[in-house]
């Protein structure tokens, strides 16, 4: 247990931490939050892909129309990158669900 000493007339704590504790070393997580973790991050990034190629998308799509061929390898893209985000998704609801 960590140990706290209060000195009263300099007003500091004192605190000698966990005994037995390696100086910098985390408590291990689980299995199942450290993969949930990295599910979430790897979907937020996915997640902002995705929005600039859609921003990218309407914009090439005003230029030069619906059926160009820009318009339409950016959503072949954006298709993958959907694909990517299910499957992360579920990956995430498979290590939560146990």
């Amino acid at each position: 247990m960590a140990e706290f000493i209060y000195d009263p007339n300099s007003g500091e704590l004192y605190h000698y931490g966990v005994k037995g504790m390696k100086w910098g070393v985390r408590k291990a997580i689980g299995k199942q939050a450290r993969a949930y973790a990295k599910g979430y991050y790897t979907n937020r990034k996915l997640s902002k892909k995705a929005s600039k190629l859609d921003n990218k998308i309407s914009k090439y799509a005003e230029k030069y129309g619906k059926s160009s061929n820009k318009v339409k390898s950016l959503s072949a893209k954006r298709a993958k990158i959907a694909k990517s985000m299910d499957s992360v998704q579920a990956t995430m609801k498979k290590n939560v669900s146990g």
